[in-house]
């Protein structure tokens, strides 16, 4: 059988997308009965090359596939034309595709060592670009939520179920990536692929069956959710003192989610939101400069989804990626990896130690490591992905790089304690407060 080996040579114009731009230098010789196509040659067994292909191993066969071959016919010497070309390796039983982008080249060496050939040495720069599915970050499908009801009110206003989960699934989304942990596999890829499989995603479907499809979408977990209620009621009063009418709201959203792996079809977390805005200050608090006679209930409606739906981001990528120590300075200086908008100046955080593992006596699976905390910090500066932090608390010897830190929630109100009014007799009776 043949392996076959795809390099893609794009325009220059193409690069564009790459974020960071890095090349890689490499060599290539060609041979081939016209100069043009010995550059081409050349050019791909130094793409192979700088991609990992041991040109060396086998018999190269090169065809050119929609090639638009533009190459020295302009004053600089340096333009690639190419759209795509194949190249084929023989004696080998696997395919393998690979894809490159070619800044330009430089011609070392040509020579025609008869009239019918040609010989060229290049050296060529190409872009060393990953993709975002070859990084290290988890691939994570949000999955459109499923909705309980057909219209959501939100005082004067109501939402389709196609529009509030549009809503939904755009915020999971982008707060997901403001995380700079995930790569998320949006609906617009999902639906896409699910029409090219000939496949539809009920609200009754299996975990199984959506692990499958997670696993055809290529991704390491699936987000579902379930919304079981949303509103926001508006009650018009009527004060005589004033003699104006006045307005009390309430808001209510309850959600149910869970994140599922798609190889294992097991669930690795799942949780509720339940937000419940019962008094009229607390649903004005929602947008900045409250007017009773000009309320916009669709923004109200986005504000209060935000409010329910944008932490689960955060508890997710607390559950895949638990924040750690990344770095200890000098001077009991500590760098966490995490920044961003989830994290203020003055935030506490416990560091712990994790221990000895259990696991649940049934089941047998595990239950997670027992934790220690060590040391306590306190954030001083907050940058984009990462915050410094200094020591408040436990012993700096105690700290090491890769310690799980947890933010400190607020202390709970201690009960007040009450002198007790039962008396204890000399004779060790007890007197209660009604015996005279």
């Amino acid at each position: 059988m043949k392996k076959t080996i795809i390099l893609l040579l794009i325009l220059p114009f193409s690069l564009q997308a790459i974020a960071k731009e890095q090349v890689i230098i490499q060599e290539g010789k060609g041979v081939a009965s016209t100069r043009e196509d010995a550059i081409k040659k050349a050019i791909f067994e130094a793409v192979a090359k700088a991609k990992g292909i041991d040109v060396g191993s086998g018999k190269y066969q090169f065809a050119f596939e929609s090639a638009s071959a533009d190459i020295e016919r302009k004053p600089g010497g340096k333009e690639i034309g190419f759209d795509a070309v194949s190249i084929y390796a023989e004696g080998t039983s696997t395919s393998t595709a690979i894809r490159a982008l070619v800044k330009t080249y430089e011609v070392l060496e040509e020579k025609k060592p008869d009239p019918n050939t040609w010989e060229v040495k290049l050296k060529v720069w190409i872009y060393d670009y990953q993709p975002p599915d070859k990084t290290g970050r988890l691939r994570i499908a949000v999955m459109a939520p499923t909705t309980l009801s057909k219209e959501y009110y939100f005082g004067s206003i109501k939402l389709s179920d196609k529009e509030i989960e549009q809503k939904i699934t755009h915020i999971l989304n982008t707060k997901l990536v403001e995380t700079n942990k995930f790569t998320i596999l949006d609906r617009h890829y999902i639906d896409k692929v699910m029409q090219e499989k000939g496949l539809v995603l009920l609200g009754d479907t299996s975990l199984e069956e959506k692990a499958k499809i997670g696993n055809l979408l290529g991704a390491d977990y699936i987000l579902t959710s379930t919304l079981n209620e949303a509103y926001l009621s508006v009650k018009e009063k009527y004060l005589e003192a004033i003699g104006q009418k006045t307005y009390e709201h309430e808001a209510k959203f309850k959600m149910d989610y869970s994140l599922i792996g798609a190889a294992t079809s097991q669930i690795k977390f799942s949780d509720s939101v339940n937000l419940w805005l019962q008094y009229d200050k607390d649903v004005r608090k929602l947008v900045p400069n409250w007017q009773d006679d000009k309320i916009d209930y669709r923004l109200l409606a986005d504000e209060l989804i935000k409010l329910a739906t944008a932490p689960i981001a955060d508890k997710i990528a607390q559950g895949l990626y638990p924040v750690r120590i990344a770095k200890i300075l000098p001077n009991n200086m500590i760098v966490i990896n995490k920044g961003g908008k989830d994290v203020a100046e003055s935030d506490i955080y416990d560091c712990l130690k994790e221990g000895q593992e259990l696991f649940d006596y049934d089941t047998k699976e595990s239950l997670g490591k027992i934790e220690e905390p060590v040391a306590t910090i306190k954030i001083t500066k907050v940058m984009s992905n990462f915050s410094y932090a200094v020591l408040i608390g436990g012993n700096a010897s105690n700290l090491s790089e890769g310690l799980i830190c947890k933010k400190q929630g607020k202390e709970p109100l201690k009960p007040i304690e009450q002198q007790s009014d039962t008396q204890v007799t000399p004779s060790g009776g007890v007197k209660m407060p009604f015996d005279k």
